[in-house]
């Protein structure tokens, strides 16, 4: 009686450890699925938009609450908040600068990628959270506050894309802008007239010195 008496009472305990043990089972499959969803968004080739190569700025966000679940802070679109590239082909004859720059409250710097390749990073920046918020692109390059940076591109295609490489307020959401221009490659005999040019113009430098 003793024997089936002590039974009895470990039935709560041993029940209690079960339901423990199935929860856990669960949890885990709740979080490798949603871990496993997470890394498949991530994976996600991001929307490709095309850019315009007169000169036009166009906008990006950056925002850890808005993103797709587990994506790292990269470019997104400012309306659907999904991850964004910037397409546009360089002309053969022809070289390419980008310019990126922050917005919104200076403080941040991003990460640049085409095709993939890391191009560099903007900078510097000076912490402008709670201050004047920048929206305008050109406003926002002509103050040195806003992280900026310009690259040379060589004629073929390139898709741009970046992310939030670092922010002073802490805050994982920021704005930014960026704009192509193009201009011609210059002739071989453009180039050597050039350089005669300004070794003319050290000679005569010389002499006046002399």
């Amino acid at each position: 009686m003793a024997s089936t008496a002590g039974h009895r009472a470990d039935r709560p305990l041993r029940y209690f450890f079960t339901s423990l043990r199935t929860l856990m089972r669960s949890l885990l499959t709740t979080v490798s699925v949603a871990l496993a969803f997470g890394a498949s968004l991530a994976a996600m080739p991001a929307h490709a938009v095309s850019l315009a190569t007169n000169g036009s700025w166009a906008g990006f966000t950056t925002d850890d609450l808005q993103g797709p679940f587990a994506t790292p802070l990269v470019w997104l679109d400012e309306v659907s908040y999904n991850p964004i590239s910037f397409d546009f082909t360089v002309p053969t004859g022809y070289v390419a600068t980008l310019t990126v720059v922050d917005t919104g409250y200076s403080g941040e710097t991003f990460k640049v990628t085409d095709n993939g390749n890391l191009l560099g990073q903007t900078g510097p920046a000076v912490d402008g959270f709670g201050g004047t918020s920048i929206t305008n692109f050109d406003a926002a390059l002509a103050n040195t506050n806003y992280s900026r940076a310009s690259f040379t591109l060589s004629e073929g295609s390139h898709s741009i894309s970046g992310s939030l490489a670092s922010t002073f307020s802490g805050i994982n959401a920021s704005t930014g802008g960026l704009r192509v221009t193009l201009a011609p490659v210059p002739e071989p005999a453009t180039v050597f007239s050039l350089l005669a040019g300004l070794a003319l113009l050290a000679a005569v430098a010389r002499r006046r010195a002399a």
